[in-house]
């Protein structure tokens, strides 16, 4: 059994009928995202559990709100954090290990944070509050073409 799978099977057993009863469905996945899509008229959210490419039981949440182009994106995280520090995640800090009884957290607990912090996107896509869990991404725009003069 590999590091992350207890917390796949937490994904999979919790999060992903959570979104299901939300009106997301789940799209083809691969090794590293699980992706999901709702649809509702003319916008799509898209939403993905995001892997730690090296096994870590780790991941983010990536979120997205698409029209006729791409309206807005951003991560979902419980804390600030370089690089995977501060995804969620299965495994404890090292220092923490010394003073707890396990080196892990148990796998529901994991996924029990991101039920609860999954509101926060919901409400980004509502209104566009960003709370505090929550880092938008750059979302690229078209250049400008310039009418030049031959």
């Amino acid at each position: 059994m590999g590091r992350a799978t207890e917390l796949r099977e937490a994904i999979k057993r919790d999060f992903v009928p959570f979104l299901r009863d939300k009106g997301f469905v789940p799209e083809k996945q691969t090794a590293l995202i699980y992706p999901f899509r709702k649809i509702d008229s003319d916008v799509v959210f898209e939403c993905s559990v995001q892997w730690e490419k090296y096994g870590s039981p780790r991941f983010i949440l990536n979120f997205s709100k698409r029209g006729t182009e791409l309206i807005a994106s951003g991560r979902l995280a419980p804390r600030k954090g370089r690089w995977t520090e501060g995804w969620f995640r299965h495994d404890r800090p090292w220092l923490e290990r010394f003073f707890a009884f396990s080196k892990v957290f148990p796998a529901e607990q994991v996924v029990a944070q991101l039920i609860v912090l999954f509101p926060e996107v919901e409400e980004f896509w509502k209104s566009g509050t960003i709370g505090p869990h929550i880092h938008l991404l750059p979302v690229p725009r078209p250049k400008a073409t310039s009418l030049s003069s031959s």
